[in-house]
């Protein structure tokens, strides 16, 4: 079986979170944009309350959700309930990109070897993190900075293990 590249994708604020009440703290359609190319035409894996918050697949992309139950799925969704069931699933892809939430990104993480990471200069409130890591075992490919309409920067980076 070959493996696909795993990668995580997210944005965050200064620090670190990630989501209020199930959803994002912020609205910047420029990062929807970033996420759909980076994820366009790739095997994506989500958990079940992301895909819930989502309320459809994806298009353009294999979508597989992880839970632990059996949650009813539309079509064009993969259930899994383990780790290595993905990898099986997406043993044709390039690549597997999980997009959330942060259960997952902790499970996840030590598999990682990209990061598509959107970095906000700004603090939101909310409830939910993303899981404390080394983030020293991370090296930047490329970063791009811009400003959102709401007076902030945020910056577009891709880390790859050093």
């Amino acid at each position: 079986m070959n493996k696909p590249l795993i990668s995580l994708i997210w944005a965050e604020d200064r620090n670190r979170l990630i989501g209020k009440n199930g959803h994002l703290p912020w609205h910047i359609p420029e990062d929807m944009t970033w996420f759909r190319q980076q994820t366009m035409g790739k095997a994506i894996l989500m958990g079940r309350k992301t895909f819930d918050s989502i309320g459809k697949a994806l298009p353009g992309r294999l979508n597989i959700v992880q839970s632990r139950g059996k949650p009813k799925l539309p079509d064009g969704c993969r259930l899994i309930h383990h780790m290595d069931e993905a990898l099986e699933i997406a043993s044709d892809q390039e690549e597997l990109v999980i997009m959330g939430g942060s259960e997952m990104y902790r499970l996840w993480l030590p598999l990682a070897k990209r990061l598509y990471v959107t970095h906000l200069a700004h603090s939101f409130t909310g409830d939910t993190y993303f899981p404390d890591t080394d983030r020293s075992r991370w090296q930047l490919l490329s970063r791009q900075d811009h400003q959102a309409k709401a007076g902030y920067g945020y910056r577009f980076c891709i880390y790859e293990v050093g």
